[in-house]
């Protein structure tokens, strides 16, 4: 049996050039914080005295904290409502 938790976190602020927004530019904010927890199987496969391989089987669980994408114009105010970032169940 085997379990390897991992902690995730990725933050970035962007600006891009942009004739499609009032104030000419795009800005993007992206939040994502999880906590995969994958819980399976692992496999040896003994070629020799000296080496072996494995394989593994698991099924991943991620639990996302609060994590999202904001779009903003160069005044400030949010473009749409802020991108929701949900998980789920991985083979």
């Amino acid at each position: 049996m085997i379990a390897e938790p991992t902690y995730q976190y990725f933050n970035k602020e962007t600006s891009r050039e942009s004739n499609k927004v009032s104030g000419g530019i795009l800005y993007s904010k992206a939040n994502y914080q999880s906590i995969e927890l994958p819980v399976g199987v692992r496999h040896y496969f003994y070629i020799n005295d000296k080496s072996t391989i494995f394989t593994n089987l698991s099924f991943i669980t991620d639990f996302t904290g609060n994590s999202t994408i904001v779009f903003t114009r160069a005044d400030g105010s949010i473009l749409n409502d802020p991108f929701k970032i949900s998980s789920g169940g991985n083979f």
